[in-house]
């Protein structure tokens, strides 16, 4: 499932990265295979939230699991309102795509060893003060004492 998330995850930056490049570079009459790609970045970044999130979560990374799993809530909402008619700007898709292509890079970076398979880096989370302590005594620290 992590080797999933991982996949998913270079996908969807993939897909932002041709999106933004497309709608920063042309006006509206763009290739016709733009929503294809719209869509199979929709895709990809529901599922690959929906990976990640939980992934995080329970190696104790909050706050980026949070919001991993918020994407699925943002995803649901833009639905519903593009479903009733609404239309975004091209400020507001610019400024989304933004913050998931910033999320996906820090969430792969800092995460990429955990997605593989491997320990946590354990220099970057937060533990009680106690686990520091035999995570050190066990050499696990990365050489960072607490």
């Amino acid at each position: 499932m992590r080797f999933a998330g991982l996949i998913l995850s270079l996908a969807t930056i993939s897909a932002l990265e041709l999106i933004q490049l497309i709608g920063a570079s042309s006006d509206p009459p763009r290739p016709p295979w733009f929503g294809t790609l719209t869509a199979a970045m929709d895709v990809c970044l529901v599922a690959s939230s929906a990976v990640l999130g939980p992934i995080f979560l329970r190696r104790g990374w909050r706050l980026l699991g949070s919001l991993f799993t918020a994407n699925l809530a943002l995803m649901l909402g833009a639905f519903v309102l593009r479903s009733s008619g609404v239309e975004f700007s091209r400020a507001v898709l610019f400024g989304v795509g933004l913050y998931w292509l910033t999320l996906y890079l820090v969430g792969l970076s800092l995460g990429w060893r955990t997605l593989l398979g491997g320990p946590p880096n354990l220099a970057l989370q937060r533990t009680h003060p106690a686990a520091a302590v035999s995570a050190t005594i066990e050499g696990r620290s990365g050489g960072v004492v607490r």
